[in-house]
């Protein structure tokens, strides 16, 4: 594991592209996992979490699961009952699970697109979650101080544009 600023750690085995199993000496201690967009052969293992933050393209995934209508916004198909069956597990094990409250949407993948911050689970046809917004910034910022251990992995949202950037500076 790498050593980032601000004590959190970078999990090199998940790059992105789906879950990552907490290593057992880690189990426990308020550790908090956030991934990229999800692979269907990962998994979260909740015995050793106590808190999961969602986001980037998975959180929309999560928020279909959940019976939300995400617009455009990336998702998984196959993975929607995953989702769901993880949210059950997760919610029976006590481990909660942060999927952003809000994002800021945009109607096309472009750093010029016109925007709007709307509750993740409404995300208007035509438009597609980009980040994370304000509320969603605040509850995972209150989540990440209150956690002793974090395995990071992935952006909140595309970093790589200026206009989507807000929301994973603000958590790092």
């Amino acid at each position: 594991m790498e050593k980032s600023k601000k004590n959190k750690v970078i999990c090199p085995h998940c790059k992105g592209n789906g879950f990552v199993r907490v290593p057992y000496h880690l189990a426990r201690e308020e550790v908090v996992v956030q991934c990229g967009v999800c692979d269907s052969q990962g998994e979260i293992n909740a015995d050793e979490v106590d808190n999961i933050i969602i986001g980037g393209g998975m959180a929309y995934t999560f928020a279909k699961a959940q019976g939300g209508t995400v617009g455009n916004s990336l998702i998984e198909p196959d993975f929607i009952d995953t989702a769901s069956l993880i949210l059950k597990k997760d919610k029976d094990k006590n481990v909660t699970i942060l999927i952003p409250i809000d994002s800021m949407a945009a109607d096309n993948f472009s750093n010029d697109a016109n925007t709007q911050t709307c509750l993740t689970n409404n995300i208007p046809e035509g438009y597609m979650g980009l980040d994370i917004g304000s509320k969603a910034i605040a509850a995972n910022v209150t989540c990440i101080l209150n956690s002793k251990t974090i395995l990071w992995n992935g952006p909140m949202g595309v970093f790589e544009m200026e206009s989507f950037q807000k929301g994973t500076k603000e958590i790092a």
